[in-house]
C-alpha cells in the first residue's frame, strides 16, 4: 500500500493556495455556463444545457488531469513534455493542411472518435517547459541555445500565421521573450528582439484582413466586432455593482461569442462589478503568488517554467478581460478556467498540473536532463 502513502505525501506538499483559487474559478464557471447555455443552444437549435454539460465534462477532465500531473515525478514531466511538444507541432502543421476553416481561420483538427482539438492551446505548457530546458544554463553555449530556442519559436509562429491566429502569435512570442530574459539574456539585445517582434506584428496586422478588421473596429470603425464590444460594455454597465441576478442577463441572447470571448461581460451583467473585481483579483493573486514562489526557487530551470506558466495564464486572462472592457482589440482568447472551450480548458489543466508539480514542497528534480 505504498502508493497510498506516496499519494498523501504528494497531496500534502501541493500548493493549496493555487489549487484552491483554481478550483474556485472552475466552480464559478459552472454557474455562469449553466446560465448562458440555454441562450446559445436556442440559437443553434440543440438541447438547452448541451454547452453546460460539455463544459462540466471538460472541466472535470481537466481537473483530473491537473491533479494526476501534479503528483508525477518531475523527470517524467520533462521527458513527456519533449515528446508532446514534437507531436503537437506536427499537429499544428496538420491543422493548416487538414483543419476546417471557421470564421476565416483554421485552428482546429478533428481526430477520429475525438472532438475537434486546437493544438495551439495544448502546446503552450509544453512549449514553456521545452523552451526553459533549452535555455538552461544560458551562459554555457549561449549562441547555440538561443538559436535553437528562437528556431522553435519561429516554427510555431510561422504555423500560427498560416492558420492565421494573431492572438496566439502574440502569446507565444511574449512568453518566449520573458523566458529568455529570465534565463539571463542581456536586456539591450532583448529590447532589439522585442522591437523585431512588434515590427512583425505590425506587418501581420497590415497583411491579414481578419486581423486588420479587428484593429479597425477597435479604433472606432463599424461592423460586427464593434457591435459586440458595444453590447459587452452596455451589459456590464447595466449590471451595476450587484448584477441583474443569475439567469436574468440579456447579452447572452445577442452575442454569438458570449460563452468564450465575452463571458466576462455576461458575468458583469448577471453578477455585477463586485464579482468581476473579485475574479480579477483571483487571477492577479495566482500570478503574483507563483511569481514569488519562482523568485525563491534556486533551480533556474524550475523557476523559468513556473514564471512562464504563470505569465501565460496571466496574459491570457488580461487579454480576455481587456477585450471585454474595450482596452484591447478582439483576439479570440478565452478566459482561463471560465470560458467554454475544451482545448483551452485541457491546456490550462495540463499547465497547472505542471505548475503544481514544480511548486510542490516535496518536489525534486534530477539535473541529468540537460541538453548540453
Amino acid at each position: 500500500m505504498n502508493w497510498h502513502k506516496n499519494f498523501f505525501n504528494t497531496w500534502h506538499g501541493l500548493d493549496k493556495k493555487t489549487l484552491f483559487f483554481t478550483l474556485m474559478l472552475c466552480m464559478f464557471s459552472i454557474f455562469i455556463t449553466c446560465s448562458i447555455s440555454p441562450a446559445i443552444a436556442k440559437r443553434i437549435n440543440v438541447y438547452k444545457f448541451q454547452f453546460a454539460f460539455k463544459h462540466v465534462f471538460f472541466l472535470l477532465f481537466s481537473i483530473s488531469l491537473m491533479l494526476i500531473i501534479a503528483t508525477m515525478k518531475q523527470d517524467f514531466i520533462i521527458k513527456f513534455s519533449m515528446l508532446a511538444f514534437v507531436v503537437l507541432v506536427i499537429m499544428l502543421l496538420a491543422v493548416i493542411i487538414f483543419g476546417a476553416e471557421i470564421k476565416g481561420a483554421r485552428r482546429w483538427i478533428k481526430l477520429p472518435f475525438i472532438v475537434a482539438l486546437q493544438p495551439s492551446e495544448l502546446l503552450k505548457p509544453f512549449f514553456v517547459v521545452v523552451n526553459a530546458l533549452i535555455l538552461r544554463n544560458l551562459n554555457s553555449h549561449r549562441n547555440r541555445k538561443l538559436a535553437i530556442s528562437a528556431a522553435g519559436l519561429l516554427i510555431i509562429d510561422i504555423l500560427l500565421i498560416g492558420e492565421p491566429d494573431f492572438g496566439m502569435f502574440c502569446m507565444y512570442s511574449f512568453i518566449w521573450i520573458a523566458q529568455v530574459f529570465i534565463a539571463g539574456f542581456p536586456l539591450k539585445h532583448l529590447v532589439k528582439m522585442l522591437l523585431a517582434i512588434i515590427a512583425i506584428m505590425i506587418v501581420l496586422i497590415a497583411s491579414l484582413p481578419h486581423t486588420r478588421q479587428r484593429i479597425i473596429s477597435f479604433a472606432g470603425g463599424n461592423g460586427e466586432l464593434k457591435y459586440q464590444v458595444e453590447k459587452a460594455l452596455q451589459s456590464m454597465a447595466e449590471g451595476g455593482n450587484f448584477g441583474k441576478g443569475p439567469g436574468d442577463g440579456s447579452i447572452k441572447f445577442q452575442l454569438p461569442d458570449v460563452h468564450t470571448d465575452y463571458i466576462f461581460a455576461a458575468i458583469g451583467e448577471e453578477f455585477g462589478y463586485i464579482i468581476c473585481l473579485l475574479i480579477t483579483l483571483v487571477y492577479f493573486f495566482i500570478v503574483i503568488h507563483n511569481l514569488l514562489i519562482a523568485k525563491s526557487e534556486p533551480d533556474m530551470l524550475k523557476a523559468n517554467i513556473i514564471i512562464g506558466i504563470a505569465l501565460m495564464f496571466g496574459l491570457q486572462a488580461f487579454i480576455n478581460l481587456g477585450v471585454s472592457i474595450n482596452l484591447l482589440p478582439s483576439k479570440g482568447m478565452t478566459l482561463p478556467f471560465i470560458s467554454y472551450g475544451g482545448s483551452a480548458c485541457i491546456g490550462m489543466g495540463i499547465s497547472f498540473g505542471i505548475l503544481l508539480a514544480l511548486t510542490s514542497r516535496n518536489s525534486s528534480y534530477n539535473s541529468k536532463y540537460n541538453l548540453y
